[in-house]
């Protein structure tokens, strides 16, 4: 009985299936729909889709911090991914590990995973790879770590490194903050209300 009930389904499903087939409105639709529905469910990942794609065809570390510090971006919210970052910037530091800013990057997203100590083996690392003066930021998130797990001595040296090298910068009023900060909880009162005049 159970397979002729199927059978009698079958042939229900052909004939209905015929008759939509032989109107010509509906058989565009019954092409165009399901390509619309596809196509709406791919486009959200389409950015994705082509990012992996091109980065299978040509893999390198300037792919890779590209791609990463895109997902990182407050510039592209939409496009903000840490996994993604992660991924391509992990990617590019295996491609070469001396790639500049790839190690900075890698430490923000450590930074923020809390995993103070491969967020501080990074941003040693971009100091360490600089083939000249590494850049000014790398020294705001090294103290930025520092301070964050009671290391305030070295992260008021990495401050003020960053300070000297930044001299009126747009953003300068945050990196005093936390250099007194850092200041403050080392327990130098003073040095920390100097700072802030």
């Amino acid at each position: 009985k159970r397979m002729r009930f199927f059978v009698r389904l079958i042939r229900l499903f052909r004939t209905v299936l015929r008759s939509w087939w032989s109107d010509r409105q509906t058989r565009v639709m019954l092409i165009v729909l399901p390509t619309l529905i596809i196509v709406a469910a791919l486009v959200p990942h389409a950015r994705g889709i082509s990012e992996d794609v091109m980065f299978a065809i040509d893999p390198t570390a300037e792919r890779g911090l590209r791609y990463g510090s895109l997902h990182m971006s407050s510039n592209s919210p939409h496009l903000y991914d840490i996994q993604r970052a992660q991924k391509y910037l992990e990617a590019a530091r295996e491609i070469d590990p001396t790639y500049p800013v790839v190690n900075y990057q890698l430490a923000r997203i450590y930074f923020i995973q809390r995993h103070p100590i491969l967020s501080l083996m990074s941003t040693n690392a971009e100091i360490r790879n600089a083939t000249s003066t590494p850049m000014p930021e790398v020294y705001y998130m090294k103290g930025l770590i520092e301070g964050s797990i009671g290391q305030y001595d070295t992260a008021a040296a990495d401050y003020r490194t960053f300070l000297d090298q930044v001299i009126g910068a747009k953003n300068g009023w945050a990196a005093y903050n936390d250099y007194a900060w850092v200041l403050l909880k080392g327990g130098r009162a003073e040095d920390a209300l100097a700072a802030t005049l």
